[in-house]
């Protein structure tokens, strides 16, 4: 819904991911392509598979800094990631930011990743509720980026998966516009992942979203749970 579109994703077998670049003009969108190339390139198949995750981000961190130090006008750019790698019947999952990650299982929803923001922060200490945090003036500031200085803590998670689940990665422009329930109807009503990711986006801006929507789905089936990885889209 803006101008410029921010947001990047990445759906290949074994590896889904958003990211939402900040910095506008000054290379919000440049961010958020870098740190789905760096990971992209940096998952090996590794026995210490949340280790290698964290990695990756870091990686990932290290690449947008390198291109902001080298140009004046992308110095302050950064970007949320929030990534799900599939591998034999498990998502491990690595997220920096408020870009989230869902897991629909038997029509239930359950949201994977923590946002890092000002107002996320708040309402985990007690001090917003929920309903208060959506409508906050900075629930916008993240508390942690790729890019800048110092590398953030990657958050990592690993969830084992089975037939039938679904999982959603999403930017912050879809969840500030549905609420779980409409996330978890728009979903078990399509037939694909791509139907399904296209029906999020298609929802959110239909609300007219103030930000960027971008949505990962993948569908996960008994078949997907020995082999290398589920579909994505």
């Amino acid at each position: 819904m803006r101008s410029r579109n921010e947001d990047a994703c990445l759906a290949r077998p074994d590896l889904v991911a958003v990211a939402d670049g900040m910095g506008g003009y000054a290379g919000g969108d440049v961010a958020a392509r870098l740190a789905l190339g760096a990971i992209a390139g940096a998952l090996p198949q590794a026995a210490d598979a949340a280790a290698a995750v964290r990695l990756a981000f870091h990686h990932a961190h290290r690449s947008i800094a390198e291109v902001a130090g080298r140009n004046d006008r992308w110095r302050e750019m950064g970007t949320t990631l929030t990534a799900a790698w599939l591998l034999h019947g498990r998502a491990v999952i690595g997220h920096v930011g408020d870009s989230r990650a869902y897991l629909i299982r038997q029509g239930h929803l359950r949201q994977l990743t923590q946002d890092h923001s000002v107002a996320a922060e708040l309402m985990r200490n007690g001090s917003l509720t929920e309903q208060e945090a959506r409508r906050h003036p900075h629930r916008h500031v993240l508390t942690r980026a790729l890019g800048g200085a110092e590398p953030p803590e990657v958050d990592v998670v690993e969830v084992p998966l089975q037939a039938g689940d679904r999982l959603v990665l999403c930017t912050d422009g879809l969840t500030a516009a549905l609420e779980g329930d409409e996330i978890v109807r728009v979903v078990a009503s399509a037939s694909s992942p791509i139907e399904a990711a296209e029906a999020l986006v298609r929802q959110a801006t239909g609300k007219q979203a103030a930000d960027n929507v971008t949505a990962v789905v993948a569908f996960i089936e008994d078949g997907d749970l020995e082999q290398e990885a589920p579909r994505g889209a």
